[in-house]
């Protein structure tokens, strides 16, 4: 059971892009080294917010815990300066929305995940550590910032000074009368700016880029920034670049999918093709360069490269894409090939080949997206897709 429960993890892991769950399994080596390295150091937060060395205390007290337990009691008794205290976890003071999925089961209310939380803990100090929010007392890298800084009343002396060379007034009401003043004159440059801004327009009342779409064709169309931008006029591929990293995510883009598909299904020629009611999924072995991520040699293949899975509908237009490593059985990602498809045509009957069809992952009788033949009052009518001639 334990090994069928892991494997259960480690395939439910991967829905909504949730890695999380797998990483504790990389975690069982280090424990140990872990927790004698947060002994043998004194940390300190080098500001107010405390949540994750609370966490931390709380982690390392509930150390010897039993190990087989699955969940762990958000509260803990321990002795400090000789009286009885009490430690409580609060996830949500620190944890993110996939941490906090990853922690929490509705089997086991108020009690988060025991080896998960460890994880979490240790990956957010590790994190503030990084970004200075946790200091270690006495070290040299991980030193707290603030106590290099120069003391206000040395700093004082010099003020004057500073503010003559940075060009601002040096008295405290002068200089937010200075700032108002740069602030004022920047919003009205923009307001005069704004009728000859053509990548600039309000949409109930709040400001739409018009560069996202030229990043979108540029992307989209596979051409890069570069190359559009060599074909156009007052952009640069800086720009493009710089708004496509920026403002674009996987929700977005699986919006912008949905609004392509919801044009396509719009056009008279699709209903020749079929009604969207029946779709298709399969994976497609790409070459891809060796350094990324989801690539690998498989023997079916015979090839170095990943899987492009696509469900792609009766109409002849993609529901869903997803690159997935060559030896990953694809019905995990057929369910989520449904649960990640926002568009207007939703398919109730997928056809599969075997790599397609695990009974684990069709166990969910009930769901309202999923349903086997066995459901069915009356057999289907079978449909056929004809192909427009070219």
């Amino acid at each position: 059971m334990a090994a069928l429960s892991a494997s259960h993890e480690a395939v439910a892991a991967h829905h909504g892009n949730n890695y999380l769950p797998v990483c504790e399994q990389y975690y069982k080596s280090p424990r140990l080294t872990l927790f004698a390295l947060v002994e043998a150091v004194e940390l300190e937060a080098t500001s107010a917010e405390r949540a994750v060395l609370e966490a931390l205390e709380f982690v390392r007290a509930n150390r010897d815990a039993d190990r087989r337990a699955e969940g762990i009691e958000e509260s803990v008794l321990v002795e400090r300066d000789g009286q009885q205290v009490v430690l409580r976890i609060d996830v949500d003071a620190f944890a993110g929305p996939l941490w906090k999925r990853t922690l929490r089961d509705r089997r086991r209310p108020g009690m988060p995940a025991r080896r998960h939380l460890e994880v979490c803990v240790f990956s957010h100090l590790a994190a503030e550590l990084r970004s200075g929010d946790i200091a270690v007392v006495g070290s040299d890298s991980y030193a707290n910032l603030h106590t290099q800084l120069m003391a206000w009343q040395e700093c004082e002396s010099q003020a004057g000074e500073f503010c003559v060379q940075a060009g601002i007034p040096s008295d405290p009401k002068a200089l937010v009368a200075h700032y108002r003043s740069l602030l004022a004159q920047t919003a009205r440059e923009v307001d005069e700016g704004y009728a000859a801004n053509t990548d600039l327009r309000l949409e109930g009342g709040r400001p739409v880029l018009g560069r996202c779409v030229v990043t979108a064709f540029a992307y989209g169309g596979n051409f890069g920034p570069t190359e559009v931008a060599r074909h156009m006029r007052g952009i640069s591929a800086h720009e493009i670049y710089t708004a496509g990293n920026k403002h674009a995510d996987p929700g977005k883009i699986y919006k912008a999918s949905a609004d392509v598909v919801n044009a396509f299904a719009a056009l008279d020629v699709t209903q020749v093709w079929g009604d969207g009611s029946v779709a298709a999924a399969d994976g497609s072995q790409i070459d891809t360069w060796e350094d990324n991520l989801r690539a690998e040699s498989h023997v079916r293949y015979g090839g170095f490269g990943a899987l492009a899975f696509q469900l792609v509908s009766d109409s002849y237009i993609a529901l869903f894409g997803h690159f997935i490593p060559c030896g990953v059985w694809e019905a995990v990602y057929l369910l989520d090939s449904l649960l990640c498809n926002v568009s207007a045509i939703q398919p109730d009957a997928i056809h599969a080949d075997t790599q397609g069809g695990v009974a684990a992952c069709f166990r969910a009788r009930g769901h309202p997206r999923i349903r086997s033949s066995s459901e069915d009052q009356e057999p289907a009518p079978r449909r056929s897709m004809a192909s427009p001639r070219t």
